[in-house]
């Protein structure tokens, strides 16, 4: 009678191993997480984010040192009888000239904005006093109320002049409010639209710059995408320098030294995920005419190329004729 042979003990404790592993392994393959897929998408240089982000006064309306101590934001409604929060206003570009009535709205019904649907800021050393909201607003007036606290010094009292610009109980269903933009749509002729930032492109909110993966490209409507495009101010020469650099979103490398790495700047003067918005630092970036100096004193060349019809024009026609750049992000699946 033969019986069949044992096995050891090592090469039972060998056999299980071997078993282990081969489950091990298939179960890693197993909870591998699925490849992603980048898309792409396009934005136009004449594409830029309207009625977003303004400036609370022109040239003349602040000097250096001057600060902003109270604001409150106003926008049309376009009910003015159901809503209960509406009053009239007499919306002024000047409500302190004597010449008001130039360029003024009167009898626009308003309300006041929540305010965790605006934000204002006043830096007293760069003279910039602006109002980010939380979305677009291109059908709709929008105006303010503020106190300045002016850097002049009244010589009767030498206190700081306070400045109220506009007022809240000038009748009581009427406001007086500074104009930031006229209930109608925004025009180049429209003296707000210097108010406008011209220089905000919209992405996705929350997402992190890795992943979009911002770029900037020189290419013709309905290149994107194909090899038509590029993405280098002068592809004849080795050290031909990205777009990205000129236009000043590359400044600073991932250690904030002043050398550009060939990526977009991740600070909050370029690109804000909460607002999910890429900043220029010039306001007309694409008819640029700004050079920007790294830390070795290397300075950048203005575009070859400019496109100054996409930020003032005669006709809705000459921004989309006048395009010549594109802005590429990605988003992944």
């Amino acid at each position: 009678m033969k019986y069949a042979p044992r096995l050891s003990s090592i090469a039972l404790l060998a056999a299980i191993c071997c078993a282990l592993l081969i489950l091990s392994c298939k179960s890693e393959r197993s909870t591998e997480p699925p490849q992603r897929t980048a898309e792409y998408h396009y934005i136009r240089d004449y594409q830029y984010e309207t009625d977003r982000i303004f400036d609370l006064g022109l040239q003349y309306d602040f000097e250096k040192g001057d600060m902003i101590t109270e604001l409150k934001a106003f926008e049309g409604t376009d009910d003015p009888y159901e809503d209960t929060l509406a009053v009239y206003s007499i919306l002024a570009l000047d409500p302190t000239s004597i010449f008001w009535r130039r360029w003024c709205e009167i009898g626009t019904p308003v309300r006041a904005m929540d305010s965790l649907s605006y934000q204002w800021f006043s830096d007293t050393v760069k003279n910039q006093h602006l109002i980010v909201l939380d979305s677009s607003r291109t059908l709709t007036a929008l105006g303010v109320w503020m106190v300045i606290r002016r850097e002049s010094v009244n010589s009767g009292t030498g206190q700081h002049i306070i400045d109220t610009i506009g007022s809240l109980d000038y009748r009581g269903d009427t406001v007086v409010i500074k104009m930031i933009k006229p209930s109608m749509a925004l025009i180049p002729s429209h003296p707000c639209w210097n108010l406008m930032h011209r220089n905000v492109y919209a992405v996705p909110r929350g997402e992190l710059l890795t992943d979009l993966d911002v770029k900037v490209f020189e290419g013709a409507i309905g290149s994107e995408g194909t090899d038509e495009t590029t993405e280098f101010q002068d592809t004849t020469r080795a050290d031909s320098v990205r777009f990205i650099r000129i236009l000043g979103l590359d400044q600073y490398n991932a250690t904030r030294e002043k050398l550009p790495d060939n990526k977009v700047d991740d600070r909050a003067a370029i690109f804000r995920p909460d607002w999910g918005l890429v900043m220029f630092p010039s306001w007309r970036p694409f008819a640029l005419d700004t050079n920007f100096v790294d830390a070795n004193g290397h300075r950048t060349v203005p575009l070859t190329t400019q496109a100054p019809l996409i930020y003032d024009y005669l006709n809705v026609n000459q921004p989309v004729s006048g395009s010549r750049y594109f802005i590429r992000y990605t988003t992944w699946k």
